[in-house]
């Protein structure tokens, strides 16, 4: 009985660091794609980069726009008093401000796309610095990593 306890302590060692060394291997592979492709590698010229970090900035600065644009909307919300005239004009100085906004990101999206090589465009859509139809994220807050494409402003 005794040898069957060490042949099973013996079998789980064995196991154990097999299965260590998968984990490692795999781990070692995930930080390899996490490490990311510089945009250079995606033969991105240092005018299309400054291309990109100027989009970048756009869009934060319409994001941030969007939200100071909603306080008089909030505003509204709260004024029981605002008459329908009120409300129709705050909401239509709203949607142009906010279309006109969209028509820069959109116009300027389109004149970096012709420039771009298609391996970088797929990246920066991934990334959501090329539209990708989701809501963008909070801009200000993505980190930035070294060596990656994480944030279009590396350096």
């Amino acid at each position: 009985m005794p040898k069957f306890y060490i042949s099973f302590v013996f079998a789980l060692l064995i196991f154990a660091t097999f299965f260590g060394f998968v984990t490692s291997a795999q781990k070692t592979d995930d930080r390899t794609k996490s490490e990311g492709v510089t945009l250079e590698a995606l033969g991105v010229t240092p005018e299309q980069k400054a291309q990109i970090k100027a989009l970048w900035e756009l869009k934060r600065q319409t994001h941030r726009q969007a939200i100071e644009n909603l306080r008089p909307l909030n505003r509204l919300v709260k004024d029981e008093m605002a008459s329908d005239n009120q409300v129709r004009e705050v909401l239509k100085k709203f949607h142009q401000q906010r279309l006109a906004q969209e028509g820069r990101v959109k116009m300027a999206e389109e004149n970096l796309i012709k420039s771009l090589p298609p391996r970088a465009q797929l990246h920066l859509t991934i990334l959501g610095v090329l539209d990708n139809g989701l809501m963008p994220r909070y801009l200000s807050a993505a980190p930035k990593r070294e060596g990656g494409t994480q944030k279009p402003n590396d350096k």
